[in-house]
C-alpha cells in the first residue's frame, strides 16, 4: 500500500507528473485490499469486496477516456499546426 502512494508521491514531487486516475484507483484497490485481510464482519467484507470490483470498473472506464483524452490532444496539435501554416501562407500571399 504504502509503496504505491510512495511512488505516486514522488513522480509528482520529484518528476513533476501528476497522477494519473488510475494510479489513484490503484492506491483505493491497495487499501481496501489491505483492510480486507483484517479481522472484519462478513458484511463488511462483502462490502469491501463489492468496492474493489466498482473501482476495476471504474477503472476501466477512467484508461479509456485517458486514452480519448490523449487522441484529442494530438489532433489538436495537428490541427494548430496546419492553421500556423494556412497562417503563413495567407501573410506571404498578402504582402
Amino acid at each position: 500500500m504504502n509503496n504505491l502512494l510512495d511512488k505516486i508521491t514522488r513522480n509528482f514531487i520529484f518528476e513533476k507528473q501528476s497522477p494519473s486516475g488510475t494510479d489513484y484507483i490503484n492506491s483505493v484497490i491497495t487499501k481496501i485490499n489491505t483492510s480486507l485481510q483484517k479481522s472484519i464482519s462478513s458484511t463488511t467484507k462483502s462490502n469491501l469486496l463489492t468496492a474493489v470490483e466498482d473501482l476495476k470498473k471504474i477503472k476501466s472506464y477512467v484508461i479509456r477516456l485517458e486514452e480519448e483524452i490523449k487522441s484529442i490532444k494530438e489532433e489538436n496539435q495537428e490541427l494548430v499546426k496546419k492553421l500556423e501554416k494556412v497562417k503563413k501562407l495567407k501573410a506571404t500571399k498578402e504582402e
